[in-house]
């Protein structure tokens, strides 16, 4: 944990990558070893050297860490309502921002105190010993100013009023709060990707109040996230104008949509008889949902994350059925879980080859940045999700003595890298 909290990171090469560490849902592990419960996790976007956390859950901080990351990295955080699975993991933040810079305090310390002791400061040759610590004491803040770590926190107007009293303590501990709506001016992170808010809704509660959904727009794409919406023919309205708000809105967009679940108040109905109240869910995007929106903005890829427990084990074939109904428009559909990547020019990191030659007991699953489309999900089972570019039946062939193992009772079937993909 010390060194999660510590380590500086170099620049990421293939930037930005967006990396899904939500599981489908609260209640599906996607780890071929964690059989029991596992809280939502969140979204990172990766940046040059740092990044934004997105509707990070509770579980953000252990699966942010379990993903070989570093809170360096952490350079801003976006929360698009006020549900606890998609801002439970800000106070965590917070409290790791805090136990930060007290680090950085005292190493500063320690430094000043250092180079008073070695006469770094001539200027300080005859003064009182009041003026001495005035002057080392101005010398810390001001080298401390310039290290400690700040964190923007961009945040739906529900999400603010619900935590303001958590981040009342403001820019002394390094949170700086902004309230981010609909239609403002976009935020500009850098390493040329900005983030546009756009509308989004849900029925009932102060959750939903100001609830937002984003727009990551890269040098060469666009990825929009629809946060915890369900569907209205004004979210309609606004999917279809999107790609005017573009820089260029010719760019390859993708669409990362929170299904939710799929309840019973989602009624089958026959092509162009959608009617509205019957055929769409208040509390999330559910199957119609996510047409009607993939119909108004005709991405190249759909990104189908958020899946309600009742679709365990069916994510990959779901893809399935929702690229059937838009085979003819060239949409492709992916399901997403903990672990899925990709990268600004919307390539999957998949499973490439099988490398037999490491000298090993078991082969290595080797992974690349590979185009959409030509990436398939594959799915084993309840537990194991993975995305496939390369040789099918060896890869599958591993994945399925992972899941015999699980069946067998058996804690770690395979080595660690046989089963979790070594890069």
């Amino acid at each position: 944990f010390d060194r999660f909290l510590a380590d500086q990171v170099a620049p990421c090469a293939d930037s930005p990558r967006l990396h899904v560490l939500r599981r489908g849902s609260p209640h599906v592990p996607a780890s071929a070893y964690d059989g029991g419960a596992a809280p939502c996790g969140g979204y990172f976007l990766q940046h040059g050297r740092t990044g934004a956390a997105v509707d990070p859950g509770p579980g953000f901080v252990a699966d942010f860490m379990d993903a070989g990351f570093a809170f360096s990295q952490v350079g801003s955080v976006f929360i698009s309502n006020a549900q606890e699975g998609q801002c439970g993991g800000l106070a965590s933040i917070l409290a790791l921002l805090h136990a930060y810079n007290e680090g950085v305090g005292r190493d500063v310390r320690a430094a000043v105190a250092k180079d008073a002791a070695l006469g770094r400061f001539p200027d300080l040759d005859g003064r009182t010993e009041r003026e001495i610590l005035e002057a080392l004491s101005a010398e810390y803040e001001r080298r401390f100013s310039e290290q400690r770590k700040r964190v923007d926190v961009y945040l739906s107007l529900g999400a603010f009023r619900t935590h303001a009293p958590l981040l009342a303590a403001g820019d002394p501990c390094g949170c700086r709060a902004h309230v981010l709506e609909a239609g403002h001016p976009p935020v500009e992170l850098g390493d040329g990707v900005r983030v546009l808010p756009i509308p989004a809704w849900r029925a009932g509660g102060d959750c939903g109040q100001g609830a937002l959904g984003l727009v990551w727009e890269f040098e060469t794409s666009a990825l929009v996230y629809t946060g915890e919406t369900a569907y209205t023919p004004r979210i309609g309205r606004e999917y279809a104008e999107i790609r005017g708000r573009l820089r260029s809105p010719d760019k390859p967009v993708a669409l990362l949509a929170r299904l939710g679940g799929s309840g019973k108040t989602e009624k089958d109905v026959s092509e162009g008889q959608l009617e509205y109240g019957e055929a769409f869910r208040g509390d999330c995007l559910g199957r119609n949902g996510v047409i009607a929106l993939a119909d108004a903005l005709r991405p190249g890829l759909v990104i189908l994350s958020g899946m309600g427990e009742e679709l365990c084990g069916q994510r990959a074939r779901l893809a399935g059925l929702f690229g059937d109904v838009f085979g003819d428009c060239g949409i492709r559909f992916l399901p997403a879980d903990a672990g899925f990547c990709i990268n600004g020019a919307l390539e999957v990191w998949a499973v490439d080859r099988v490398d037999y030659s490491q000298g090993r007991a078991f082969p290595v699953l080797v992974r690349r940045f590979v185009p959409y489309a030509s990436v398939r999900a594959e799915e084993e089972g309840a537990h194991i999700l993975y995305y496939n570019a390369g040789t099918r039946a060896d890869v599958d062939g591993l994945m399925s003595q992972a899941l015999q193992g699980r069946r067998d009772g058996r804690k770690n079937p395979l080595p660690h890298e046989a089963v979790l993909l070594a890069d």
